[in-house]
């Protein structure tokens, strides 16, 4: 994980897109996810919280910027803001 992390990271930083994240709000957090019986994949490490006081949960006017959604993407993330039921909190998993 933390090679992922570190690449996206880094072409944020290349893309000059650092200012566009505010917090970093957290990964490892054994829960279920909500609703369901399921781990969530935060219980995992593989996913992670990014600008979480911006981005709820259902929500679909998301305070993350499209460029830094993409700079994670093209590390091998998903981005929770492209999902059915839309999750701009959960920014990125692997």
């Amino acid at each position: 994980m933390a090679p992922h992390i570190q690449a996206a990271f880094q072409t944020v930083v290349e893309r000059g897109l650092a200012d566009k994240i505010r917090t970093w709000d957290g990964c490892f957090n054994v829960r279920h996810m909500r609703g369901a019986g399921q781990w969530s994949t935060h219980s995992w490490g593989i996913a992670f919280d990014l600008d979480a006081p911006w981005n709820r949960f259902g929500q679909r006017n998301f305070a993350m910027d499209e460029e830094v959604a993409a700079c994670f993407e093209e590390a091998g993330f998903v981005w929770g803001g492209r999902w059915n039921r839309p999750d701009g909190i959960t920014s990125v998993r692997l």
